[in-house]
């Protein structure tokens, strides 16, 4: 099977090495973003123009850009720090009530819940036990009642490339806020922001953005049921209105969760990341995504590989594989395949390999020849 063709334009924005497989950690990231952070650096460093200007003209891009990827009104669309910030907006902006969240989320999506109980505002966290690692309504209704103020997931998740289906979680459990952490998916594959009452996705995975800016998109009734707790002087109406003390009301929709200064590096990036993923498309990238997949899943069977594979249909599958190596040590055999040049990660057991769309024959033949020695039997 041949891997499907990028257009050259998206292919030349990225130089990583053929035997990157790590995106779900952290990607490198395009040319474009490079020279789009440099020339801000730059127009800071001369300080020909209105800074304050530059500034907001920045935030709008990329809230624009996130609105165009995602589908979604610019209204509904901020750009905040990280992922973790964004949940925490939503934690702190309960009042009593419980959450449900998967037990074996990634800390960024439990963290906040346990710390908004701790500080009083919410009354429980519970937390389900998926025994087939996979996220589906049945496993979460045995802990949905009529306090449950939040559900929160992963669209995909970090350690088995579970997708789970947003519009069925919606369908199933319409009164609470869906909450979705997705940065897993956000850049490769498409997300069903219309079914979250929440998205939050930070840049430096699959948007191969960097650091330091992150999707924050929300429904009106999250608008409506949130108090901006951590909301900060950015996040209000009227932020240069210093002749009024504070408080000052909240800004309207999105912007109104903003702890603080802007992440305005963040949100340069993330503008230049959705100009980039256009260059190809969404449904191009999960297609060459998808299909390094199905090589990398056919490849690791064939030469004894345990793979660890939750999904049933293609549609639940995303671009994160894990497996093992019989008799061998998940952290012994990253670091081994480190140093013959292909990058993986290890999460609690298991090799991980999260290819990115740009993935080739090379990739995968490096990643073969790597692992062969280590399933060598005669050694």
């Amino acid at each position: 099977m041949t891997l499907p063709a990028l257009p050259a334009s998206y292919r030349r924005q990225f130089r990583e090495p053929p035997g990157f497989m790590n995106s779900a950690a952290i990607s490198p990231v395009s040319r474009l973003v490079e020279s789009r952070v440099a020339d801000y650096v730059a127009d800071f460093c001369s300080a020909t123009g209105n800074l304050s200007t530059l500034l907001e003209e920045a935030m709008n891009r990329g809230r624009r850009g996130l609105a165009g990827l995602l589908d979604a009104d610019v209204r509904r669309v901020g750009v905040t720090h990280t992922t973790g910030a964004a949940l925490l907006h939503v934690a702190f902006g309960l009042r009593g009530g419980n959450v449900v969240v998967p037990e074996a989320e990634f800390p960024t999506n439990i963290y906040p819940w346990i710390r908004a109980m701790q500080a009083g505002l919410i009354d429980e966290v519970r937390r389900v036990p998926l025994p087939d690692l996979r996220l589906t309504p049945d496993h979460l209704r045995p802990f949905v009642d009529a306090s449950t103020r939040v559900v929160a997931v992963s669209h995909v998740d970090f350690a088995t490339g579970f997708r789970t289906d947003l519009g069925k979680l919606r369908e199933a459990f319409p009164e609470p806020l869906l909450v979705v952490d997705a940065i897993q998916s956000l850049g490769a594959f498409g997300v069903d922001s219309a079914a979250a009452d929440v998205v939050a996705a930070g840049s430096h995975k699959w948007m191969r953005a960097g650091f330091g800016g992150a999707a924050m998109v929300v429904s009106d009734r999250a608008v409506d049921r949130l108090t901006p707790t951590l909301t900060g002087w950015m996040g209000v109406a009227e932020p240069l209105d210093f002749q009024t003390l504070p408080p000052h009301p909240p800004a309207a929709g999105a912007a109104r969760f903003q702890m603080s200064s802007d992440p305005v590096m963040g949100a340069v990036a993330l503008a230049a990341a959705c100009e980039v993923i256009r260059m190809a498309g969404v449904k191009s990238i999960s297609r060459c995504i998808s299909a390094a997949m199905d090589r990398l899943e056919e490849e690791l069977e064939r030469i004894g590989c345990e793979l660890r594979r939750p999904w049933r249909n293609p549609g639940e599958r995303a671009g994160i594989l894990t497996f093992r190596i019989p008799g061998r040590d998940s952290a012994q055999v990253v670091e081994t395949m480190r140093e013959r040049g292909v990058v993986l990660a290890d999460r609690a057991g298991w090799v991980r390999a999260s290819p990115p769309a740009t993935t080739t024959e090379e990739s995968i033949g490096l990643l073969l020849e790597g692992l062969a020695p280590l399933l060598d039997t005669s050694q």
